[in-house]
């Protein structure tokens, strides 16, 4: 999903006009370098269910903030933990939604 941007595009939150969510979606964007972070290191300690419980959040709160796409990531993310994907596998899609959340308009590193 990232990489069908155009350059320099940003994923755009669909409540990012909306009158009642405009200013509580910056709240949630500052907060996803923190579960970038977060996703890199359970990834690289081999915490599935620690990744899967992440996941699992950010799956509803893409919805909840207007992110289709990172919920639909964090959801494939999920089931492929609870499949018993392989390492490999789950840090593809790991990857994925990392590559996403970078993407999103007012993403700042941490």
């Amino acid at each position: 999903m990232a990489d069908d941007l155009p350059p320099g595009s940003r994923h755009r939150s669909a409540y990012a006009d909306h009158p009642a969510l405009k200013d509580v979606v910056p709240v949630f964007v500052g907060r996803l370098p923190a579960h970038v972070v977060n996703l890199r290191a359970l990834a690289g300690a081999g915490n599935t269910e620690e990744l899967r419980m992440v996941a699992h959040k950010l799956k509803g709160a893409g919805k909840s903030f207007g992110f289709a796409g990172i919920t639909q990531l964090a959801s494939e993310l999920e089931e492929r933990i609870l499949a018993g994907g392989s390492a490999s596998d789950i840090a593809a899609s790991v990857n994925t939604l990392i590559a996403y959340l970078e993407h999103v308009d007012g993403y700042r590193p941490a």
